[in-house]
Parts: structure tokens; sequence; C-alpha cells
């Protein structure tokens, strides 16, 4: 069974500074999520980001993420880790939970 989410952020006003070191963090912490899935054993669980949007138009959004995970208990790991990374400049996120329809 595969789980999609979808991560809306809304980014607070930042210095020039405070965007680079945003960027760095957030740089680093996509290289860790996909070393993670890589470790996963097949059929494991995991976080795979399948892809990252700048922009919401037409919601008063910044952007938005779209994961996956095998398992939910994988997402919350994951969830954690991703809010003590943005909670520093991430104001508010809305997030949209799934089941994928797998088609025989």
């Amino acid at each position: 069974m595969t789980f999609g989410f979808i991560i809306f952020y809304k980014v607070k006003r930042m210095t020039p500074e405070e965007a680079q070191k945003a960027r760095e963090e957030w740089s680093k912490f996509r290289r860790m999520t996909a070393r993670e899935e890589l470790a996963e054993e097949p059929g494991g669980g995991g976080v795979r980001m399948v892809g990252e949007y700048s922009h919401c138009w037409g919601m008063p959004y910044s952007g938005f993420l779209v994961v996956e995970s095998e398992d939910l208990k994988s997402f919350h790991e994951w969830w954690h880790k991703f809010r003590e990374l943005t909670r520093w400049y991430v104001d508010e996120v809305h997030t949209v939970i799934s089941q994928k329809v797998e088609h025989v």
C-alpha cells in the first residue's frame, strides 16, 4: 500500500542570509531523505520525495511538496525531522493524505 502526501507550506519573509541558510539546510535534508530511501529494504517503507513545487497560485501558500511512503510510521518519523528543520522559517503547513489506487 502506498500513501501520498501533499504538504503545502508558507515561508516567512527572510533576510538574504536567512534564505541562504534555509536553502543549505533544505539541500542537506533532501540528500538525507534520498539516502534513507535507498537504504530501505524492498517494500520496507521509507519516504520518497516525488516533487518540490514553488508557488501555489490560487492558494495562500509559498509552495508544496509531494511525498510517498509505504507506511504511515515512516512518514510520521520523516515528518518530525522535516518540522524540526523547517520550523524556524516555515510559518504554516497543511498536509493532505491519501492512499494510492493500485490497479490490477
